[in-house]
């Protein structure tokens, strides 16, 4: 989740911070969703390259 977006949630009362892909080392998603620590997850892209590979 971009800055922006984290900073608009937050100031709303909805916690929310970025969590690590699998690729880029723990702690990463994949960790905290099998502690049961996300509620709601929200992928997004920044730039035409992330879309393009969804690996980066």
């Amino acid at each position: 989740m971009l800055l922006l977006e984290r900073k608009i949630f937050n100031s709303n009362g909805i916690k929310c911070k970025k969590i690590n892909k699998v690729s880029q080392g723990s702690p990463h998603i994949v960790e905290k969703l099998n502690k049961k620590k996300i509620a709601l997850g929200i992928n997004t892209t920044e730039g035409k390259d992330s879309i393009a590979d969804p690996s980066v």
